[in-house]
């Protein structure tokens, strides 16, 4: 159960559905605002599940010109399409700059390790699956006093080269 101290009640007549939202919009407002995302700019957003749906419309509303959305399922084609964004091409996928990445796996660990000093717990038990494997790793490497015991479930170093099967795997 949350403390009361950390939950917001709502307010009178806002229905439960809206509210449900709150939270995913804000990640997304926040990405793209982090991102420098405004006038002119062009947004692929790979992913078209809740998040990355109000991220392109988050993008749209802050003046992005080009907005594309990569989505898998028809019902996020739909919702892409009702944005009105575009399909990113598979070049357009492969050849984004990684660089221009202003938030990375260090930041999302120093996030996690800021967390945990607020809630006052001085080391946690740490599980992360996929992406968050990267950032549960990324947490014991960089803040390994608040990192009891590690688990990083169907994830990987982040790297290329390093912690891959070997090509002959594959065979």
């Amino acid at each position: 159960r949350a403390p009361a101290h950390a939950l917001v009640p709502l307010p009178a007549g806002l229905d439960l559905a809206d509210a449900a939202l709150v939270e995913p919009a804000s990640v997304a407002w926040h990405s793209c605002h982090v991102g420098g995302v405004g006038p002119d700019t062009r947004v692929a957003v790979v992913g078209a599940g809740a998040i990355g749906i109000l991220a392109a419309a988050s993008a749209q509303s802050m003046g992005a010109t080009d907005v594309t959305v990569e989505a898998r399922h028809p019902h996020q084609h739909a919702l892409r399409e009702r944005l009105g964004a575009g399909i990113p091409t598979r070049r357009e996928l492969m050849m984004r700059d990684r660089r221009a990445a202003s938030y990375v796996l260090a930041d999302m660990a120093g996030d996690a390790a800021g967390l945990l000093d607020h809630l006052e717990i001085e080391a946690a038990h740490v599980v992360g699956a996929s992406m968050g494997g990267m950032i549960a790793q990324m947490l014991a490497a960089e803040h390994p006093d608040q990192v009891r015991s590690l688990v990083s479930i169907m994830s990987t170093t982040g790297s290329r080269w390093k912690g891959q099967p070997k090509f002959s795997m594959y065979r």
